[in-house]
């Protein structure tokens, strides 16, 4: 038996553990939330839960769609690799959902030892897994099921944690999750990815291009996270706090499209380069997440999306090759550029958004934006604006400007504790000892944990059975032929290695 078959054996048998584990307490513990109960639903609670979830159910169908067929198809440019971009997403879609729905229910279990599941619970699971699939891109075909596996465990996990410090105990603002799903889900998996920086990629260099197909899949995962990442940033969002998700994300969607068009065709010889179209595109949605739901203006939102895009373009020119250079960190899509960054810029955006929110800006809705500034409980404030909103609760009284540094404190967390939580991961995913790895000359390849076809022409015959050569993505050049593709930077790090290959040291 290979080890590639042992791996499997393992994965299948702790994937059929954990599931054994979620469903015996979703039988034991599990029980419908009061808007879906048939016998407490017509309650005052439970009509309102009700009619909370009906009002949401538009929003889950789009974040999935987002999950499974955004993310997804965005991560098929790969020649060889689109059945485990998309298979795996969907499987651990699946798996890190339902324990992010155990996981957030055993915090806030009740009374009576029930943790009650609604719609948005369901939905939360799903956003909680996107932070795994943003990780997943900066390992694409270079891990197997199992660490994966493991991986998005321990991920959906230090996500949760991070979720219940970050919004529960230190009341961050961050509806979009560009600080607590974008930033910590890039920076975990690139921490992975430096703890296995020792793989030879070189190896499999010429397994790391794109074909036509693949470019053509993997753009239609930029649009459908094009047209549904508003409701993403949205759905934690209520009234015209929801409404203004909507509008600040596609104006600032539409701002960062323009200028990648922009930059890509001035750094591209006039010609537009796929690897930014089809995710440079999207960094508008990450830049507002944070502050999504405040006041930013249209010219704001418009702004903080084409400098984003901007940034996020030149990225993926310059930065990803000068990462790797400097660090060995190998990110197969670019999520530094496209969550990384993207995530810790919106982070600090929201810091100066937040110090510059006031009544006068945003009228008493103001304290649903931001409940911890609300007046504490019987203060002639608090009962000044009851009698407008009897909806608002009594808060802490937080000044605008402390819920600024609890921003800025609530990025310097996340980016701190996805980094540790990455490296710890990868030292546990990359001991030989108990995980097989996979091997360096089969990496980027589908063949290995799935059941391929028999031929695999896709329509690239030029003349008597040549075939056209696929365009690389890789910044690791396989050879000293052919260089004038590459950065300025790659190319300065091949001519100075001394060989024909640059990879990984052994």
């Amino acid at each position: 038996m290979g080890k590639e078959d042992t791996s499997q054996i393992k994965f299948l048998w702790t994937l059929a553990m954990i599931q054994i584990v979620l469903l015996s307490l979703l039988f034991l513990l599990g029980r419908y939330d009061d808007g879906a109960n048939p016998i407490k639903h017509s309650t005052k609670q439970g009509a309102a839960k009700l009619k909370s979830a009906l009002d949401t159910y538009p929003l889950t169908t789009d974040v999935f769609v987002m999950l499974l067929v955004g993310f997804g198809y965005l991560m098929t440019f790969l020649k060889r690799y689109g059945l485990g971009a998309i298979g795996f997403t969907l499987i651990f879609t699946a798996t890190l959902a339902e324990l992010a729905i155990v996981v957030i229910g055993l915090s806030k279990i009740d009374e009576e030892f029930v943790i009650k599941i609604g719609l948005i619970d369901v939905v939360e699971g799903g956003v909680v897994a996107a932070a795994f699939l943003i990780s997943f891109g900066a390992l694409l075909g270079k891990v197997n099921p199992l660490q994966l596996l493991i991986m998005g465990v321990v991920e959906t996990i230090c996500v949760c944690l991070n979720f219940y410090l970050g919004y529960k105990v230190l009341g961050v603002n961050d509806v979009g999750g560009s600080i607590f799903i974008h930033l910590f889900g890039a920076y975990y998996g690139l921490a992975v990815s430096f703890i296995l920086r020792r793989k030879r990629l070189a190896e499999s260099g010429d397994k790391e291009g794109t074909r036509y197909t693949s470019d053509i899949t993997s753009l239609l995962g930029t649009v459908m996270l094009w047209i549904f990442w508003p409701s993403f940033n949205g759905l934690l969002a209520t009234e015209d706090g929801r409404l203004r998700c909507y509008i600040n994300t596609y104006i600032s969607l539409i701002g960062s499209t323009t200028t990648t068009f922009i930059v890509s065709g001035l750094l591209s010889n006039k010609k537009f380069s796929m690897e930014d179209i089809q995710n440079s595109t999207l960094a508008g949605g990450v830049i507002v997440g944070a502050t999504a739901d405040m006041v930013l203006q249209p010219y704001g939102a418009c702004v903080a999306g084409s400098f984003i895009g901007i940034i996020s373009t030149v990225g993926y020119r310059f930065l990803s090759s000068r990462i790797y250079e400097k660090l060995k960190v190998h990110d197969t899509c670019g999520v530094h550029n496209l969550h990384g960054l993207p995530g810790l810029l919106a982070g600090l955006i929201s810091v100066p958004v937040v110090v510059l929110a006031s009544e006068e800006s945003y009228g008493l809705s103001l304290y649903k934006i931001f409940p911890r500034s609300a007046p504490i409980e019987g203060s002639h404030d608090l009962k000044r604006i009851q009698e407008e909103l009897p909806d608002i609760e009594a808060g802490e009284g937080r000044a605008m400007a402390f819920q600024a540094l609890v921003q800025l404190i609530g990025v310097a967390i996340s980016l701190v504790f996805a980094i540790v939580a990455g490296l710890v991961t990868g030292l546990l995913i990359s001991y030989e000892k108990i995980i097989e790895q996979v091997p360096d000359h089969q990496l980027f390849d589908d063949e290995l944990f799935w059941n391929m076809p028999d031929h695999d022409d896709a329509g690239f015959v030029i003349k008597k059975g040549e075939r056209r050569k696929s365009r690389s993505r890789s910044i690791i050049p396989r050879s000293v032929d052919g260089m004038a593709h590459l950065s300025p930077a790659v190319q300065f790090a091949l001519k100075t290695d001394g060989q024909h290959n640059v990879g990984f040291s052994p």
